[in-house]
């Protein structure tokens, strides 16, 4: 048994914070904050993260500016189909299929077409929560799918708006653009913060209020490395992109002003219930991750995807069987009603959404669960997201800013170039913003080399058999890999865009 009594010489902070508090923008509706960030911490962000943005602020203009006129004198008018669908179909954001919502199939009857033929959908309706900037525009889109996932789906409409668009109509360029703008801001500001901020109180918490000689606090910290001061750069920093002085930046390539684009955030966590985002924006459940199958009901179908495979297998053959280990190891050791474990739960389940309480978390398969959910989280489903869109996606692609007009009707004209789209310094701050930001940039230790303070033999030898399950899943060849966990060829001190340990960019 650990002792619950243990002084403050036996946290790391002195338990005296970091503490997760509501967010200053829409506390209601955000995930809790961590504002109080550590100095400590806050100068390992500065020597790292922080100096990485001043040499990217410093040298990459030349290469966004060059970027940028590429993209004019190529006179990029949008994909062609055969692009969209593998951009659509191959990259991240396979995590956005859904089954059609009845008031979908009433918009369809409503348009002609028959309902049974559309399969599922992609709907990015949160976009009408921003308010664009002058000249600029955006209108929620909705991509109709045929066939069955995922190998035989193929678009078969796009709605923006009231506008139903088919790929024969006149339209259909413009529709193809508006709904990978949807596609984009979805990614930035619903699903992936989502993998973000919730976990800045588990971060916060397990640092102050878990002694470091406790097996949860051991299995936890190699994961929190650059997390708090980051995701507060993200939120409160003058220079971040979600400030409301963005637009004064070299780097923002957004439409909106900060605090009304902070409302996509809440979108993802408290989720949408008006009817006219049909079934898209469940709330938050820390405990039904969107990405892997679990048992029991989740708040929306995971489909059988190559990215919610590859997913999957890392989080039921390397993080659960570890996690499940040190479960069992901790209960051993702390199920008092006042020990650290329950203390832990009960702190957090105040402050994230579907977060065990101190009466669940004592079983151990909803510990390891609970733990698993975590590490994943940070690592694997956080940097492949990253490696996809950051990487797999070109700034021109991602069209954060649109000057052209949704669609009027069916036969509303496509852009004829792309200055009808968007200005050459909007392409330059995508190019920067994309480099800054959306591309993974992953530091030592990745997840490969991360290891863990335990000093009990078996939880030793789950830490050994954890990395060659890891190797086991990043070589199967059943898998399409999203993220490599080691690089291809490897260089002394040179570990690429491997899978991070923590959420570092």
């Amino acid at each position: 048994m650990i002792d619950p009594n243990l002084g403050p010489d036996q946290f790391l902070y002195a338990r005296k914070g970091p503490w997760p508090q509501p967010s200053p923008s829409h506390p209601l509706i955000e995930a809790f904050e961590v504002l109080a960030i550590p100095p400590l911490e806050t100068t390992l962000w500065q020597a790292t993260i922080g100096t990485r943005y001043l040499q990217t602020q410093v040298a990459y203009p030349p290469s966004a500016a060059a970027y940028a006129v590429q993209q004019i004198n190529a006179n990029y008018t949008g994909p062609d189909d055969a692009r969209f669908a593998q951009i659509l179909f191959g990259t991240c954001y396979q995590r956005y299929l859904l089954p059609l919502d009845p008031a979908d199939r009433s918009f369809l009857s409503s348009k002609g077409v028959n309902p049974a033929g559309i399969s599922c959908k992609y709907d990015f309706g949160a976009i009408d929560l921003v308010e664009p900037l002058a000249g600029m525009y955006c209108a929620p889109a909705r991509v109709y799918l045929s066939g069955a996932p995922p190998a035989g789906l193929k678009c078969a409409l796009i709605g923006v708006g009231d506008v139903l668009v088919a790929p024969t109509d006149k339209a259909w360029p413009l529709a193809k653009i508006y709904a990978l703008q949807g596609a984009a801001y979805q990614m930035l500001f619903v699903v992936h913060p989502a993998l973000h901020f919730p976990m800045d109180a588990v971060n916060a918490i397990t640092k102050t209020a878990v002694p470091y000689t406790h097996p949860l606090f051991q299995l936890v910290y190699p994961h929190t490395s650059y997390t708090l001061a980051l995701d507060n750069a993200v939120l409160e920093s003058e220079a971040s992109v979600v400030n409301d002085n963005a637009q004064g930046t070299w780097f923002d390539p957004l439409t909106g002003d900060a605090y009304n684009l902070k409302l996509l955030f809440a979108a993802g966590y408290s989720g949408l219930s008006d009817p006219r985002y049909r079934n898209a924006y469940p709330a938050y459940d820390y405990l039904n991750p969107a990405l892997v199958k679990l048992p029991g009901a989740a708040p929306q179908p995971v489909y059988d995807t190559a990215y919610s495979r590859w997913q999957t297998a890392y989080f039921t053959r390397a993080f659960l069987p570890l996690c499940l280990t040190v479960a069992k190891a901790i209960l051993a050791l702390d199920k008092d009603p006042n020990g650290y474990l329950v203390r832990w739960a009960r702190y957090l389940a105040t402050c994230v959404r579907g977060f065990p309480d101190e009466k669940a978390i004592v079983d151990a398969e909803c510990l390891a669960l609970t733990l698993a959910i975590y590490l994943w989280d940070v690592t694997v489903a956080h940097g492949a997201d990253h490696a996809s869109f950051g990487s797999g996606l070109s700034p021109a692609e991602k069209f954060l800013r649109l000057r052209s007009a949704p669609p009027q009707n069916a036969g509303s004209a496509p852009p004829a170039s792309i200055a009808q789209i968007c200005s050459g310094d909007d392409l330059y701050r995508a190019a920067m913003a994309n480099q800054m930001f959306f591309a993974p940039w992953t530091m030592a230790p990745n997840l490969d080399q991360t290891y863990y303070a335990f000093t009990d033999p078996l939880l030793a030898q789950a830490q050994v058999t954890f990395h060659a399950n890891l190797k086991s899943v990043d070589n199967d060849p059943e898998l399409t890999r999203f993220m490599p966990l080691v690089p291809p060829a490897a260089t002394p001190g040179d570990i690429g865009a491997t899978i991070p340990a923590s959420i570092q960019y």
